[in-house]
């Protein structure tokens, strides 16, 4: 298209937005039909920006997944030690356009998710009319899974993409049946098995469906499926033979992902399931809050023969598609009495939009929709901005007890910490009660500690984002310095490891060779440590904790120096500290210099 053409586009379409701001005109009136992915853009530009702007400078902190993602692009791997390699490889590509800063990360993962929107809205055309394809797309970013979710680069951000663009050459290859669209499944099908093996369950759904109708399954008489599934299996093979050379490592923190089960209150077979539904519930509310705009619904007329063996195959496709990967989780979930994250399901949903409004086309008029637009774009910015500014909220108002209210938007804390009343608690007059954490003594602080053994102390994922990571690296490397070795190049003990790497100017290797059977993310790291040496980093109980076991089993045959805990405050927002609300005491980081085998200096 000419650049001419689309800018006067845009200028229209601005003028269009200004005379509905003022009350004049008519929406769908003024706006061709070739304009509405204009129109869709510039919503979701918009969108972007602010997301990345406020949670920039808000929310600055690092996040665990995005740190480990980062470390992954320095080698180009097939995987990791827990998911395949696919959003390294994507980062990796952003990052010789974008600075490296946090801000950039948040940009790429909004970046992800308007290309998710986009094959949204294509396939939202193959069923619906151009506004109510427009609005089915734009109403999934109320959801908690399409606003904060979206703005942490991971796995999860990056299979909503594959996830939607499957949606779409699927619904395509089964529609239309030229090669073309068979060859674009199989390269969506390959993205979505090398960032998560979740897409087992879509893959599965899609052979389903294909079963479904009669015309459907003559495509088996054709090579173009076997075809797919061919491609699909060569473009993974390097990564499964990665996956049996290094032990099955994938599979193992799959297992181990699986087998964690938080304090069960009844029956485990339906505990399970009920929680997991509950948080699908939690996240795509919203949604279903903006949708109602278009209610009350008129009698929906009797559509003819016709129409009703006619609308039968997107009516298959959409409740196969969009609901066996949900339910295969919850019979899973049963079945095997296996805790699933709320978050597991993120990108079960692209498909809601969409079939709200197909599945109720007969039902709400397209005058009904076209005179509810100002409306519906005014509930559908508030539900943005407050699931955005709750999100941001609730580490100030909710306590770890409570966080299977939000389950979720406030991620749930299955390594409870020892926690003061809330002001939800304190509104009420509640005393909080202890938790498991509380009745071992277990703390964040310098607090005295029970002579029981403790869990593992780690950092709630909620609170993560209000971390100074920037004073522990330069307190680290400050440490290092002063030792008179070399400059740090290696840190280990995970996600306290991420912070010093991600932070400190010289950017220094991790290694996670103290964290149980994980393994280095990083094979060079794994040398450079025997070598050089490095600094390792813990959540400390006091400040005469001695090195944790798991470290000293790993260097009963390396000296090492043991330095002075010290407190991290919590970051402030608005001049309002963190811990003074939510009543969590300030981490205290314990680390340990351990020298290079020649111990050289400067």
């Amino acid at each position: 298209m000419d650049r001419r053409v689309v800018d006067m586009r845009v200028v229209g379409l601005c003028c269009v937005a200004a005379d509905i701001l003022r009350g004049r005109g008519n929406l769908t009136m003024r706006v061709r039909k070739n304009d509405w992915g204009i129109w869709l853009g510039l919503v979701l530009l918009v969108q972007a920006v602010v997301l990345v702007v406020v949670f920039a400078c808000l929310h600055p902190g690092l996040q665990a997944d995005a740190a480990e993602i980062l470390y992954w692009t320095q080698e180009l791997r097939w995987s990791g030690q827990k998911h395949p390699a696919m959003p390294s490889w994507i980062l990796r590509v952003f990052l010789f356009f974008l600075p490296d800063t946090l801000a950039s990360y948040y940009l790429v993962g909004q970046i992800t998710l308007v290309a998710t929107y986009f094959f949204v809205w294509r396939l939202a055309q193959e069923f619906l009319a151009p506004l109510s394809a427009l609005l089915a797309t734009l109403i999934l970013a109320c959801g908690f899974f399409y606003s904060f979710y979206s703005l942490t680069y991971n796995a999860n951000t990056v299979s909503l993409l594959s996830w939607a663009a499957v949606n779409f050459f699927f619904w395509k290859a089964l529609d239309d049946g030229r090669p073309r669209w068979w060859m674009a499944l199989a390269l969506a099908a390959t993205v979505a098995l090398l960032t998560k093996y979740a897409a087992v369950l879509l893959l599965a759904a899609a052979g389903m469906t294909a079963l479904m109708r009669p015309h459907w399954r003559r495509h088996f008489q054709t090579y173009k499926p076997y075809a797919c599934a061919g491609g699909v299996l060569l473009l993974t093979s390097p990564h499964w033979w990665w996956v049996v050379q290094n032990g099955y490592a994938t599979f193992a923190y799959a297992t181990v992902q699986i087998s964690q089960k938080p304090a069960v209150p009844f029956l485990p077979a339906l505990y399970f399931p009920l929680r997991f539904v509950y948080g699908q519930i939690v996240n795509m509310l919203p949604v279903f809050l903006c949708f109602a705009v278009f209610l009350p619904w008129r009698a929906a007329p009797q559509p003819s023969h016709e129409e009703l063996r006619s609308a039968r195959d997107r009516r298959v496709f959409l409740l196969t598609m969009g609901l066996l990967p949900f339910v295969f989780s919850v019979a899973f979930s049963a079945l095997q009495q296996k805790y699933i994250h709320s978050l597991w399901g993120l990108f079960y949903w692209n498909l809601t939009g969409v079939a709200l409004f197909y599945f109720a086309r007969n039902a709400i008029s397209l005058q009904t929709i076209r005179r509810r637009v100002p409306v519906f774009f005014a509930v559908w910015g508030s539900l943005v901005l407050l699931t955005t500014a709750g999100v941001l909220a609730l580490p100030f108002v909710a306590s770890p007890r409570q966080a299977w209210l939000f389950d979720g938007p406030y991620q749930v804390v299955t390594k409870p910490v020892a926690a003061k009343p809330s002001l939800i608690d304190a509104l009420l007059g509640r005393r909080a009660r202890q938790t498991s954490g509380q009745r071992l003594g277990q703390s964040f602080g310098d607090e005295k500690m029970s002579s029981r053994v403790l869990p593992r102390i780690s950092m709630p994922p909620s609170l993560r984002p209000f971390f100074d990571g920037k004073l522990v690296a330069r307190r680290v490397a400050e440490g290092w310095r002063e030792a008179g070795y070399s400059p740090l190049s290696v840190v280990g003990g995970g996600w306290l490891a991420t912070n010093v790497s991600f932070f400190a100017p010289s950017r220094p290797a991790v290694v996670a060779l103290f964290d149980g059977e994980r393994t280095a993310w990083l094979a060079h790291s794994r040398e450079e440590w025997r070598e050089q040496g490095g600094v390792l980093l813990w959540f400390a109980r006091h400040s005469n904790e001695e090195l944790p076991r798991r470290y000293r089993q790993v260097l009963r045959d390396r000296p090492y120096v043991l330095q002075q805990p010290f407190v991290v405050p919590w970051r402030k927002i608005f001049g309002v500290e963190v811990r003074r609300v939510r009543g969590v005491p300030a981490p205290l980081i314990g680390w340990a210099l351990v020298p290079p085998l020649d111990a050289r200096r400067e």
